[in-house]
């Protein structure tokens, strides 16, 4: 973006240019949230596979995206002993992760 121009502008309107770009990040990022749940509910019913291609460069890949350990209330010292036991219980999380498309040389 080219900011010279910006320069010639009262720092109230630069806010208000800015409030709209922020306003606009918000309703995308809610948009993108939705379809995300979507594609996922369609994933865990068994309806999509776990790789998608638009066939126009935009791709999508399901994969762990973190684990945790979830621990009981025992002391810290137990945790490694609860591990090793199985008594500890183990979050995996999912979601989708956007791929750059390499281009076809």
């Amino acid at each position: 973006m080219d900011t010279e121009h910006l320069y010639n502008l009262a720092a109230d309107d630069i806010l208000d240019k800015l409030a709209a770009v922020e306003s606009q990040i918000e309703d995308l990022t809610a948009q993108k949230t939705a379809y995300r749940e979507v594609l996922t509910t369609f994933y865990k019913d068994g309806t999509i596979n776990d790789k998608l291609d638009n066939g126009k460069g935009f791709k999508l890949n399901w994969q762990i995206t973190g684990t945790r350990w979830q621990y009981s209330d025992a002391i810290a010292t137990a945790q490694k002993m609860e591990q090793a036991e199985g008594i500890a219980t183990k979050s995996v999380t999912h979601g989708w992760k956007k791929q750059t498309a390499k281009p076809k040389f």
